[in-house]
């Protein structure tokens, strides 16, 4: 009793329906952008969205054009506030609920989203503009110009380019002095 070719077959229609299982899981999910991405996007007119609360906004913000704040709760009825024909950026702490808002957006018919990965996070290691306790705080760009410790996305996105933005070094920017 050989049942290799039945048992091969029966094997081969498994991984085929695995593979269109991992196929239809990985479609779904929303694709992901940089910091430096999301500020050249933002720049040029894409519409950002915070998910986080407004209090968490009020301390530490996107310092970002074209931002407006959806708490993650009020997504889906406020759903009207956000084109659907035109690319949306979803923001929030750490790419968590960004991803939630993506999928509740992607269930109410809404396909150009995408996500920032790694949030707040990331655009802060990446040393891209905030605002603290609602003003940008001084750093790179203070004054509008542009200095030695401007870091290569800052650069990328503008921030450093003379315009009046103000953001902090990336923590590996920062120089250290020597005491005599």
């Amino acid at each position: 009793m050989n049942n290799q070719p039945a048992m091969r077959s029966h094997l081969n229609t498994l991984l085929f329906a695995a593979s269109l299982a991992f196929a239809n899981t990985a479609s779904a999910q929303e694709p992901a952008t940089t910091p430096t991405k999301t500020m050249e996007l933002a720049k040029s007119g894409t519409l950002v969205i915070d998910v986080r609360e407004p209090e968490e906004l009020a301390q530490l913000a996107y310092d970002v054009p074209n931002l407006v704040n959806i708490p993650l709760a009020d997504v889906a009825k406020r759903a009207n506030e956000i084109p659907k024909d035109k690319p949306v950026i979803v923001v929030c702490r750490s790419g968590g609920r960004s991803a939630e808002a993506v999928a509740e957006l992607q269930k109410l018919g809404y396909s150009n989203l995408t996500s920032l990965e790694g949030g707040l996070y990331a655009w802060q290691e990446a040393g891209m503009p905030v605002k603290k306790n609602g003003t940008p705080p001084a750093g790179c760009c203070a004054g509008g110009k542009a200095n030695a410790n401007c870091t290569p996305e800052q650069k990328a996105a503008g921030c450093c380019s003379g315009a009046p933005k103000a953001a902090a070094p990336a923590p590996a920017d920062k120089k250290t002095e020597k005491k005599n």
